[in-house]
């Protein structure tokens, strides 16, 4: 081979070379570093849980915030020097819880009572400050005699129609309750020897008697009890009863003459039992149900078991009542029946209640749902002492 001929061959291959590196540099990819954000994936590992993290940034693997959670707890500003008030609760110096949740002691604490006379209001509104507002009576107690020697039966809260002389009454406020209690009756001394005193009759004036006087009925003896003139009894074979709120019982001689036709219990029942037309009055009877009253019209000064007495008779019917107050809203059967109700033994301020005392509110409270039971016949309940 000449000379010319090797030189051509050289340059044939130098060309070639050159032009072979002239094509990768310009026509392959360049390879980059990955970027420091992510995060980095041994290409061995092929574990499902590797390879979700191929594509999540590595800064936001603690900040994620998915859709349903953005800006449920949005920023609050806060006061520079946040001050906390707390208002300690008063403690509870004047009533004692003696049983279940209805029997309570209370001490006066100046202003419970007014030259000797309970306050009924300040008593419950102190009260309704410590147990709730769930009582539809509350009924005091004393342990002292009265100064004006009378007991009480103090009207609360009364929207029924039909009743008389009481309609639309509501001191709730007044006495720190929402609308629930009904009535206070206040009674003083209590007695120690197993008896209600004069409960049944206090704690029916809720709804007794409040029907007022016409020139043809003189029903009403003085404005809150049947007349000592009207015939109110309850008679049960040899048994009579006398009701709670008033009336006498009477006998017709048939000449134009009455005698007085005494109270006759078995021994160790109550002397009382509503009327039917007391019945009817509370919501407990239907107008059906209700037995006439018979009312004497007399010049007699009083009643005396001893006394035969003229008079006239006049018969009083429920639909009498009706005419003179109106029919009774709610009627039976939708009136309230059954009734909750606290007891509360009061002793003066500085005073104590004694030990019998004490068992005599208890007593009080155990037996006269038992009680009510009965002078209502049956159709009324108290809830017992839990």
């Amino acid at each position: 081979m000449n000379v010319k001929t090797f030189l051509g061959i050289l340059v044939t291959i130098t060309v070639a070379f050159l032009g072979t590196l002239f094509f990768f540099r310009f026509n392959t990819p360049s390879i980059k570093t990955q970027p420091s954000e992510y995060i980095a994936i041994p290409q061995e590992s092929s574990s499902s849980a590797n390879m979700a993290e191929k594509s999540i940034p590595q800064q936001n693997q603690d900040k994620t915030i998915l859709p349903a959670e953005k800006n449920v707890n949005p920023p609050v500003s806060l006061p520079k020097n946040p001050t906390t008030t707390t208002t300690a609760p008063v403690p509870n110096t004047f009533f004692t819880l003696l049983e279940g949740d209805s029997v309570f002691l209370a001490k006066d604490d100046g202003t419970f009572t007014s030259n000797g006379d309970v306050q009924p209001s300040a008593v419950t509104k102190k009260f309704f400050n410590y147990y709730p507002d769930k009582y539809d009576f509350i009924i005091i107690f004393t342990t002292y005699p009265s100064p004006t020697g009378a007991d009480y039966g103090y009207v609360v809260n009364n929207t029924i129609k039909g009743l008389g002389d009481i309609t639309f009454i509501d001191k709730s406020k007044i006495y720190g309750s929402k609308g629930i209690l009904k009535a206070v009756p206040v009674l003083h001394n209590i007695p120690t020897n197993k008896r209600f005193s004069n409960l049944s009759h206090e704690l029916s004036h809720y709804w007794l008697m409040y029907v007022q006087n016409t020139p043809d009925f003189q029903i009403n003896g003085d404005g809150t009890h049947w007349s000592n003139w009207l015939d109110t009894a309850t008679r049960e074979g040899e048994y009579i009863y006398y009701d709670a709120e008033g009336g006498f019982g009477y006998k017709d001689n048939g000449n134009g003459t009455f005698s007085v036709d005494r109270i006759n219990t078995p021994p160790g029942h109550s002397f009382n039992k509503f009327s039917s037309m007391s019945l009817y009055l509370m919501g407990l009877l239907p107008p059906s149900e209700v037995r006439p009253l018979t009312l004497w019209e007399t010049s007699a000064a009083n009643a005396n078991e001893a006394d035969v007495m003229v008079g006239t008779k006049k018969i009083v019917t429920v639909d009498d009542i009706i005419k003179i107050a109106g029919p009774r809203i709610p009627a039976y059967p939708n009136a309230q029946r059954n009734f909750k109700v606290a007891y509360i033994l009061l002793a003066k301020k500085g005073g104590t209640a004694t030990n019998a005392q004490i068992e005599s509110i208890k007593w009080i409270a155990e037996n006269f749902p038992q009680e009510w039971s009965f002078v209502t016949g049956g159709r009324s309940t108290i809830s017992p002492v839990n």
